[in-house]
């Protein structure tokens, strides 16, 4: 189960601790490292209990560089260091007037290092911590409830990249980091290993206007719970950076993997801005991931554009499978308004999963994913078992009619086991679902259920082998993708207006021993090209009636026109939820009126 998290909690706690509240009033009037009216003097003396804020009054307008040649001291009594204090400080950009390098600094250092509670630091640029030794850090707390604001961290007011090893090191509980650049360092850009922080309105892989890519090797690492990247009206932008915009993955202590679970990533633009133009130069590796034993948390809201993968979830091993983790409501691969391509190669890539949910599914949150113009809409590989693929729009713009398709497969399950995928709309895609087996384990997909979805103008709608349409055979013997189940043969369907249903002929050419029985079928009117564009309704097709024909009396939902000439199409799916490909079309024919409008309750709007 998903945690619900105490959100009210966690942003009240931040909103306190940002507050100002001016106390004794500590002045640094010089850009010396040492020395009376030094940064080092102050922090000296707010350890003492002599002062709990320190403000900038160094002549001119600088910007002034206080070059460190040894750590400055650890802060250990709360204290605002506030460098929008300083003369020159540009509040309408956020440019410093103030610069803290720390290109002197050793090994494992910190241009600012926070030991004490209610902290805040704004309005500084710090750069060159750690650099040249692979470790170190920009500004690293392990308290709680501090607030980092309106700084750049591994980047100069004029934009040359100077970064740090880490950028920010978040070690405690309740802290903020509101409305920063923090580009340019050599490995994180933030790095979580608290929880209950939260991480909002900050520029992180590009220059200040997030429009020209400034790496980190990595925008955020979350190794703690309960964190909240982005939320609604104050998105960060988490873009152009190498390898991942944001990663949740635990850490491993004796042996066990901590963290990385139950926090939100939301309301991001990940790989692209808010701004109309490509943003192409903006993309990363992968956009959000969770990797390792990660659990419980929520990727929503997001605008997820021009990466090589734009979500992976996934595992290290069959073992540590990354489980009951939710992406939905995201925008993957299209501009805010989901009208525009900006695809990803692959949307979402999971594998090595279990019990994920891609829209809408048991955890009661509502929203599906608008995935399209990405080469691949979703792939789900190996060891991904118990996926749910509810209630997106595969292929289509937002208004889930307009064209905007996927190159190749809106979904792919290579090496997948049971996944159920119902009320999506997938179309214009060279394929809407395509199964094959997975090139690394050589395990055929099993237990694919395909049930309720809305597909019309693919190139093949469902593609059980990756080779088009495959032809049903004798008894059904196969071992292939979802065992090439074999599709209804539907040879006569008629519609009644006395009686109201639609009257189905139809067979299927399975033996009892190559498919579990009884099978579904699912109906559905089609679109024209041997895809079910309409749900209709479904039968029961028992081992006794295996290769006989049946029956099957269907009461059409929903508010459509059954016509004569109308075509119709099936799908069959066993008990172990194998589904086929989509049955060769039927032509219906009326008894009575040929245009009686049927209307009842619709189950799915899709």
């Amino acid at each position: 189960m998903l945690t619900r998290i105490p959100i009210l909690i966690i942003i009240c706690c931040i909103a306190l601790a940002s507050t100002q509240v001016l106390g004794q009033i500590i002045d640094v009037r010089n850009a010396q490292d040492t020395g009376t009216g030094s940064l080092r003097a102050a922090i000296e003396k707010v350890n003492q209990g002599q002062g709990n804020v320190i403000r900038f009054n160094i002549a001119g307008t600088g910007p002034h560089t206080i070059t460190l040649q040894t750590a400055l001291p650890t802060i250990r009594r709360k204290v605002s260091i506030l460098g929008t204090t300083q003369y020159g400080y540009d509040h309408t950009n956020d440019k410093p007037a103030i610069i803290l390098d720390g290109r002197n600094l050793g090994q494992n250092t910190a241009g600012i290092k926070i030991d004490a509670d209610n902290c805040q630091i704004e309005g500084l640029a710090i750069v060159n911590c750690g650099k040249q030794y692979g470790r170190g850090y920009g500004i690293s707390t392990s308290a709680d409830y501090t607030v980092i604001t309106e700084c750049l961290i591994g980047v100069l007011p004029n934009e040359i990249v100077a970064g740090n090893s880490d950028g920010v090191y978040l070690g405690g509980k309740f802290s903020g980091v509101f409305n920063n650049t923090i580009s340019g360092n050599t490995k994180h850009g933030i790095l979580i290993y608290g929880d209950l922080n939260e991480v909002t309105d900050n520029r992180i892989g590009t220059n200040q206007a997030g429009s020209t890519a400034i790496p980190n090797r990595v925008g955020i690492r979350i190794s703690g719970n309960n964190n909240i990247i982005g939320k609604s009206g104050k998105p960060n932008i988490l873009a152009g950076n190498e390898i991942y915009g944001v990663i949740a993955i635990p850490y491993v202590r004796n042996g066990q993997q901590i963290g990385g679970r139950n926090n939100k990533i939301q309301y991001n633009y990940v790989g692209t801005n808010n701004q109309s133009n490509n943003n192409a130069t903006l993309g990363q590796t992968m956009g959000v991931a969770l990797q390792g034993l990660t659990r419980g948390n929520r990727i929503s809201y997001n605008v997820v554009a021009n990466n090589h993968v734009g979500i992976s979830v996934h595992g290290d091993n069959a073992t540590a499978l990354s489980t009951d983790n939710l992406v939905f409501h995201n925008k993957i691969g299209t501009d805010l308004t989901g009208q525009q391509a900006r695809g990803n190669s692959i949307g979402i890539y999971v594998y090595q999963a279990t019990d994920i949910v891609i829209g809408s599914g048991t955890y009661g949150y509502q929203g599906g994913n608008l995935i399209s113009s990405n080469q691949v809409g979703i792939k789900l590989g190996i060891r991904a078992q118990k996926i749910q693929v509810s209630q997106n729009l595969i292929g289509t713009q937002a208004d889930g009619q307009s064209e905007l398709g996927n190159q190749e497969e809106g979904i792919l399950c290579e090496g997948c086991m049971d996944t159920k995928i119902d009320g999506n709309t997938i179309a214009y895609n060279q394929t809407g679902v395509g199964m094959m087996k997975s090139n690394v384990t050589g395990i055929f997909p099993r237990g694919n259920k395909l049930s309720n979805n809305y597909m019309f103008m693919n190139a093949q709608g469902v593609d059980l082998n990756q080779d088009g349409i495959t032809t049903n055979d004798v008894d059904d013997p196969d071992e292939t993708a979802n065992r090439s189940q074999n599709f209804p043969e539907l040879t006569q369907a008629e519609y009644s207006t006395l009686t109201r249903t639609l009257e189905l002929d139809y067979s299927v050419p399975t033996l009892p021993t190559n498919a579990a029985y009884p099978l579904t079928i699912e109906y559905y009117l089609s679109d024209g090209n041997r895809q079910g564009k309409t749900w209709l309704g479904a039968d029961v097709y028992l081992a006794g009636d295996a290769k006989q024909t049946k029956t099957a009396l269907i009461l059409p939902f929903g508010n459509m026109t059954i016509s004569a000439g109308d075509k119709i199409v099936a799908l069959a799916t066993d008990a172990d939820g194998n589904t086929s490909e989509f049955s060769e079309e039927v032509t219906v024919t009326t008894a009575g009126d040929p245009n009686l409008t049927v209307t009842g309750v619709y189950p799915y709007q899709c």
